[in-house]
Parts: C-alpha cells; sequence; structure tokens
C-alpha cells in the first residue's frame, strides 16, 4: 500500500496540470518568474506591492527554472511539473515518517489498516500532496518536524535543533501553521513538560529559519522587511481578506464533511469531537485548536485554508478509534465492512487526481506554447484565455496576441500569418465564413463515452482552432 501510495503521487503530479487557487499560481509561480527577469513586478498581485508574501517558495521556483534550464529543458510546463514532483517527494516523505512514528501505538491489525490506507491512499492527501502551494509544503514540512520528535525522543541536542529548523520551515512557507507550530510547543510545555534545554534548542531552530526567511525576503524584495507585520496589517488591520468575500461560521464544518466523502466523514467529525472532550490533553487538540479557533474567527474563509491539516488526518481517525472503540464487535466490523466501503467510496475521487488536469485552461496554454512559435494571432470572443485574475506571463510566448473579437467573420484573414481562434464550445459550421481546423479541445472525444443526457455539450471548455488562409 506504501508503493502505491508513491505511484499515485507520481501519476498525480504528471497529470494535475494547471493550479487550484490563483494564488498558487500568480504569487508563486509569477513571483519567481519576475525574478527570473520573466514578468515586470508592475503586472504582480498587489500583495507583491504590499510585500506581505514570503519569497521563500518562489526562491525555489527560481532554483528549479535555473536547474532545468542548465541542463537544456526550457519549458514552462516542465519546471511546474518538476515542482509538482518535487512537492509530491516531499509530500512522500513527511507521510511516511509520520506513519512509522505512529504505527506501534496500534497492536491491532484492524487500526493499524485503517492507518496505513488513509495515510498513503486518501485521495485528499494525494491532491494536496503534489500542488507547489503554500498549503501543501507547509503542511508537509511540519508533519515532518513532527514526526521526527515523536521518533527520536530523548535524543541528541542536533536532532532537536533539526525538528526546530523544519518547523520553522513550516511556518516560513505559510505563516499560519504557525499556530499549529505553537500548539505542538505549548503541548510540549503544558503536557509533556519537555526540558526548556531541548525547548530552547527547538525555538532556536525556528528562530534561526526566520532569520533566514528575513534574507530570502530581502533578496526578493530588494530591501529589508518582515512580510509577517505586513501581512497582519493588510489582512487583520486593514481588513482586506474580507473584501475577497465573508462566509459563515459553519463553512469549514462543510468544508470537512464534503472532502472527507459523506456519510464517512461523520466519523472524523465525531473522534475529533470525543477527543476534545475526552482526552484535552491530546497532542493533536493542542494542535489543531488554535489552528481551527483563529480561522474560524476571520471571516473570509476557503477551503484550501484547512489544507495543511491534511497530512494530519490519517492518525486524527486512527488515534480516535485507539481511544475509543474498545468493542471487538465494532472493531471487527470497522475492518470487514467499513474499511472495503470508504475504499470504494475514496476510488472515484482518487482515480480523479491521479488522471485528470486541474484545470481545462492550462493545457491550451501548453498547447499554444508548444506548437506556434512563430508570431501568431490568438482571437477570442468574450474571455481572454490568458487573462484569470490577473495576466498569465509564465505560460506565455511573446509571439502570441491575443485580440478580442465577439464577431470571428470580422477576422481579416492573412495567408502569411498564424491565425488562432479560442473558444468555450465547439464551433459549429455556420459559425464563421472560413475554413478552419480544430487544433486541441480540453476534453478528449473518450469522454462522449460518459456523454449522458448530453452534459458535454452543455459544457465549457476551450476549445483551439487554426484558421485556413
Amino acid at each position: 500500500m506504501i508503493a502505491a501510495g508513491f505511484v499515485a503521487l507520481m501519476l498525480a503530479a504528471f497529470s494535475s496540470i494547471g493550479f487550484l487557487q490563483s494564488d498558487e499560481h500568480f504569487q508563486l509561480i509569477e513571483f519567481g518568474a519576475m525574478k527570473l527577469g520573466l514578468v515586470d513586478s508592475s503586472e504582480l498581485a498587489w500583495e507583491y506591492h504590499a510585500k506581505m508574501r514570503p519569497g521563500f517558495q518562489p526562491a525555489i521556483m527560481v532554483v528549479g527554472h535555473r536547474l532545468l534550464h542548465a541542463v537544456g529543458i526550457e519549458s514552462p510546463f516542465a519546471v511546474v511539473w518538476f515542482l509538482r514532483i518535487f512537492s509530491g517527494l516531499v509530500s512522500f516523505c513527511a507521510t511516511l515518517l509520520l506513519y512509522l512514528a505512529f504505527r506501534e501505538r496500534y497492536q491491532w491489525d484492524g487500526y493499524r489498516s485503517w492507518f496505513l490506507f488513509l495515510s498513503f491512499l486518501f485521495w485528499g492527501a494525494i491532491f494536496v500532496g503534489v500542488r507547489f502551494s503554500s498549503e501543501g509544503w507547509s503542511g508537509s514540512f511540519f508533519l515532518i518536524g513532527f514526526a521526527l520528535y515523536f521518533m527520536t525522543r530523548k535524543s541528541t541536542w542536533k536532532m532537536y535543533l533539526l525538528i526546530g529548523f523544519l518547523l520553522g520551515f513550516a511556518y516560513l512557507f505559510r505563516y499560519q501553521v504557525g499556530l499549529l507550530v505553537f500548539g505542538f510547543f505549548l503541548w510540549l510545555l503544558v503536557i509533556e513538560r519537555e526540558k526548556w534545554k531541548n525547548l530552547s534548542l527547538l525555538a532556536s531552530g525556528v528562530i534561526v529559519m526566520v532569520g533566514v526567511g528575513v534574507l530570502i525576503d530581502y533578496w526578493f524584495y530588494g530591501d529589508w522587511t518582515f512580510t509577517l507585520l505586513h501581512y497582519f496589517d493588510q489582512n487583520i488591520v486593514e481588513d482586506r481578506v474580507s473584501d475577497f468575500g465573508l462566509d459563515p461560521w459553519y463553512y469549514y464544518l462543510m468544508v470537512i464533511f464534503l472532502m472527507l466523502i459523506p456519510p464517512f466523514s461523520l466519523v472524523p467529525l465525531s473522534l475529533f469531537g470525543a477527543t476534545l472532550i475526552k482526552k484535552p490533553t491530546h497532542v493533536l487538540i493542542f494542535c489543531l485548536v488554535p489552528f481551527l479557533l483563529v480561522h474560524n474567527l476571520i471571516g473570509h474563509k476557503e477551503h484550501r485554508f484547512l489544507f495543511p491539516l491534511v497530512g494530519l488526518i490519517p492518525l486524527l481517525i486512527s488515534e480516535g478509534m485507539r481511544l475509543f472503540v474498545d468493542s471487538k464487535h465494532l472493531r471487527s466490523r470497522l475492518v470487514r465492512i467499513a474499511l472495503p466501503v470508504f475504499l470504494v467510496f475514496n476510488t472515484i475521487p482518487l482515480l480523479t487526481v491521479t488522471f485528470l488536469p486541474l484545470d481545462l485552461t492550462t493545457p491550451l496554454y501548453k498547447e499554444v506554447y508548444n506548437n506556434y512559435l512563430e508570431p501568431a494571432n490568438l482571437y477570442y470572443r468574450k474571455f481572454d484565455p490568458y487573462e484569470r485574475a490577473l495576466p498569465i506571463r509564465y505560460y506565455r510566448r511573446d509571439n502570441v496576441t491575443t485580440v478580442c473579437r465577439p464577431d470571428f467573420n470580422t477576422i481579416l484573414i492573412n495567408p502569411n500569418k498564424t491565425q488562432l481562434l479560442a473558444t468555450r464550445r465547439a464551433l459549429k459550421p455556420d459559425d464563421v465564413k472560413f475554413e478552419y481546423t480544430l487544433k486541441y479541445k480540453a476534453l478528449p472525444d473518450w469522454v462522449q463515452i460518459f456523454n449522458v443526457g448530453g452534459w458535454v455539450e452543455r459544457t465549457k471548455f476551450w476549445h483551439l482552432y487554426e484558421i485556413r488562409g
């Protein structure tokens, strides 16, 4: 099952082209492209000019880009594919370490089976694991530091310092994960009663990494800045985060319920509630409660904000079953009935995230980038495919010019220049007066097998045509 999880991660890294949310691209990939001289800073998101985003992850993108260019690989899609592979490897290491750290707690094979399956084949973990996102990387590095602590208790001072470095890395990727780190430190101090010397080593590691982050931010922004203060000022003091919408207090409950596959999602929710009431000193409670409480108090909520917690879900469920499921009859049912049924319900989203692209627009960029090196005009009716939350620059060659033409019949045909059409629905024979050739469509022909009720015809997805002069 461990091998199957690794294969699923690598397949997902290969297939999951695109980005889930605009920050994943515009505040990581485009930020890195700016440092490479490929994008002008005036075209970046407002967060860059507010100096509120850490430069650590864009720096990784810059290194990946330069490494691949050094060996002759220049495609931006190859660079981002490399970053997804790297993300998957980091995620796999984090998952494997957490499994090795806690598997001995589950002497009964049934609990261990649940822990093993959820750790390596839960669809949410595969999905988040291959994203080159702050949420995924911060969660992975927190898990690595967390797992190493339980694997190497009473170890040398070097190990405590290393764990501090790893927790500091998690903070550098996403400041909100500092809430997980805070909860973990609080548990070490109050419940575990860790020696002050060891706590000092852990804290020193975190502080050193904060200092490293300041140095990287100086490289990234060109002057000395403390991005956490700017982040807090813009999103909390100025409340700019509310400009992106407000959500009800129960938003995250709905997200968790849906992501963990209903009705099975009632199990982890119930186990978390039972652990909170009956075992409030558990390390998971100390880590999760501050994180969830602060996120719930903020009006603007997004499901991705919970992604750093995905790696802890297998441990939360397994610990809950170990603590509260005592009946042999119930334990038997968990393995003989519940686990196989959950496996079936998990299969569809698992296959989806493993084999399908994340969005249907980025593959269009790849088609144009790879096949049109000469000057070309790309016409669209209403929606410019290269305009998302902001203009896409990293995936676009300078030779391609986008032009709005609500009526394609007004295009002046030029046989000496490549002319392309990008439409969100298939062209019909009487739509235009000129001849054209279909070059690409986001949904392949085999999808027609599942075209029950004609949903394919009603779905908007990109088609690319080349005008025949």
